[in-house]
This record gives C-alpha cells, structure tokens and sequence, in this order.
C-alpha cells in the first residue's frame, strides 16, 4: 500500500465504509485493505501515520536480520556439529536437526554449510 492509499483507507473507515467499498474504491482486492488493518491498525482503529511507523519498524529489523552474517565454521563449532552427527553414545542427528540445535544457541550456521562440511570431510577420507 501506498501513503495516500492508506490515507484514503483511514479516512474512509472513518467515515464509515466497508472494507469491500473501500478496496472497490481503491481498485485493490478486499482482501489487502483487511489485511492493512489487520497488520498496521491499532486498537483505537486505523492511523495512517500509525500505520506507517509500524511498516518502516518492521522493513528495518527485516533489514538488521538479514545483515547478520552467518558464523565462520570454528573448531568450537565443527565440534560441536561432528559430536552431533557422529556420536555414537545417542542417535545420530540430522544436519537440519543440527543446524535446529545451533540456532537455539545462538548459533547461525546453515543446514547447507554441514552437508557442505560433510562432504569436504568424506573427500578428505572422514567418514
């Protein structure tokens, strides 16, 4: 949605029209205006500008999330993966349930880096 777009939405609801003669009236499905409000209303209603704010919080912590590099593979990691995968005191784990297990530590290392770890290993004899 755009700025004026969610200005018409507020003042219309305002007024007191429907959801299905705004987004008519905005040519847009019925189903983006209830999902604007649903998303970027608050309790007292829809603000535009309230609206707004909610919409650049949300894109920047997408931006800050996706910023965050994923950890180099140190040896602290390798073994804390090689136990998990290769341990044969308990069942032997997945590298999505291992990559699952890291992340809830605080770890952020991909399924796709152990398979690739994986196989850099087996290429050098490992098992």
């Amino acid at each position: 949605m755009t700025e004026c777009q969610r200005t018409h939405i507020e003042s219309f609801i305002e007024t007191g029209m429907s959801q299905k003669w705004i987004a008519n009236r905005l040519m847009v499905p019925p189903s983006a205006i209830s999902r604007e409000i649903k998303r970027n209303g608050t309790r007292g209603g829809y603000v535009a500008a309230e609206a707004k704010v909610k919409i650049i919080a949300k894109a920047v912590a997408r931006r800050s999330a996706a910023s965050r590099s994923p950890q180099r593979m140190v040896p602290e990691i390798v073994e804390e993966i090689e136990l998990k995968i290769r341990d044969a005191q308990s069942p032997h784990w997945s590298p999505d349930q291992t990559d699952g297990f890291l992340k809830e530590r605080g770890i952020p290392i991909s399924f796709g880096t152990i398979y690739r770890h994986i196989k850099a290993d087996r290429k050098r004899g490992g098992t």
